[in-house]
């Protein structure tokens, strides 16, 4: 089938119902190697095909397209192409083929990194991820291609509509997902939470990644590790244990490929005040290789900012002088910098009087009885109750899973009877177990 055959019979195609859908993509697969050798020719015939009609051919010629000139050269014309073909396409189609659709989105993000503009990809991609999810509970392989254009554009703020969204399901039959999609996701989702400050989004994120099934453990969950310990210091001043649901094998890698992030953790705890900046000299090599040496620091600053805040809850008034003593600062004048930038934090409560260099520590004012703390509460209420509904739904689901049943089923049976006399006479083969199909 030649180019001009093959595009008829997409238009043709394209407007039939399920079966010639499916028809429709075996051709484009087996012609998808003769159609590489033609990029200009395919290019040409794209403009003859209509996004949102034939969104199965023209993934396939996009994608075609896409390769040409990469990935030294990005096209300004490729972006807009799949910009509007992901803005329009139809879902039933694309889902036909995720591997393919997802493969697109990162060839969109490739073009737009290529023509140093990152930002050029979130838009699209947030399109892809939102048409190739069958709910907004689904996880895609795109949704960390999406989390890593955000995140090299620095527009954090884009990804937060995505990264709100509670993920409860991965369908790799429906997705084309991968467990490093999940990985990937995870550590750059938590990325964006730092850069927004949102420090408790982060740690949930990290713990994401942390805890999902594995037996081997790859440098993404060891970076993720690292990220969750310097976070947990800076938000709640101690590493937060894993759940004990989290894989042994992770444990076990943590304490000999983190072992500088659980020395400065350990130092983070001592009493002695210099043990922290000392920790943080020692393995500063490290940290700076890792990307982390940015976090450390906020560490330093977080140590300092929390021994200020048990001083509130000690002291009503007490000098600058004294506070940047007892807190390990040089200066009254740093210990005054610190404390003003608290306040306006509204990370503690105090009034300054610079000119008699004493500080006064007030309650917080705070009733949360306004109008806006009882919306908030309401809000928390209700996304409780929702949550308390899909559990229960899920469990229910699990509970009637047929194959959830058989190894119930099969697990109490052996429990009651744990020898079968007919097993002494089996083969050896016969009487191994295997786990490949679930």
């Amino acid at each position: 089938m030649n180019l001009s055959q093959l595009l008829h019979a997409i238009k043709d195609m394209s407007s039939r119902g399920p079966q010639e859908l499916v028809q429709l993509l075996q051709q484009l697969k087996v012609t998808e190697d003769s159609l590489r050798n033609q990029g200009q020719k395919v290019t040409e015939a794209l403009a003859h095909l209509d996004p949102a009609r034939e969104s199965l051919g023209c993934l396939f010629f996009l994608h075609i397209v896409g390769n040409i000139g990469m990935p030294d050269h990005g096209s300004q014309q490729f972006l807009v192409a799949a910009t509007r073909f992901l803005s329009s396409c139809d879902v039933e189609q694309i889902r036909l083929a995720p591997d393919k659709f997802v493969l697109l989105c990162r060839q969109v993000r490739d073009h737009a990194v290529a023509l140093g503009s990152p930002k050029l990809a979130v838009s699209p991609l947030k399109d892809g991820l939102q048409k190739l999810a069958p709910t907004p509970e689904h996880v895609t392989p795109i949704h960390a291609d999406f989390a890593l254009s955000c995140l090299q554009a620095k527009h954090y703020n884009a990804a937060a509509v995505v990264l709100e969204q509670t993920i409860l399901d991965v369908e790799p039959a429906k997705t084309s997902m991968k467990p490093t999609d999940l990985l990937l996701y995870c550590y750059y989702g938590g990325m964006i939470h730092i850069g927004r400050r949102k420090y408790p989004e982060a740690l949930h994120m990290f713990v994401q990644g942390l805890t999902a099934p594995t037996f081997v453990v790859n440098a993404i969950t060891i970076a993720t590790y690292k990220k969750y310990a310097l976070v947990s210091l800076i938000h709640s001043g101690s590493v937060t244990a894993l759940p004990k649901f989290t894989p042994s094998s992770v444990s076990r890698f943590i304490k000999s490929e983190a072992q500088s992030y659980i020395d400065l953790a350990s130092a983070y705890s001592s009493k002695k005040q210099q043990d922290l900046p000392n920790a943080i000299e020692k393995h500063q090599a490290r940290f700076l290789e890792d990307g982390n040496l940015g976090l450390v620091k906020l560490v330093l600053a977080g140590r300092t900012k929390r021994a200020i805040q048990k001083l509130t809850q000690t002291f009503l008034t007490l000098s600058l002088a004294d506070i940047a003593q007892q807190v390990g600062l040089e200066t009254a004048t740093e210990a005054e910098g610190y404390l003003l930038r608290m306040v306006d934090a509204g990370e503690i409560f105090a009034e300054i009087d610079a000119s008699a260099g004493m500080v006064r520590f007030l309650e917080d004012p705070e009733q949360y009885t306004s109008t806006s703390a009882v919306q908030h509460l309401n809000a928390t209420i209700q996304a409780s109750f929702a949550l308390a509904e899909k559990l229960q739904s899920i469990n229910t689901q699990v509970s009637l899973d047929p194959a959830y049943v058989s190894k119930l089923y099969a697990k109490d049976k052996g429990d009651r009877f744990p020898e079968d006399p007919s097993d002494f006479d089996a083969e050896p083969q016969s009487l191994a177990y295997s786990f490949q199909d679930g």
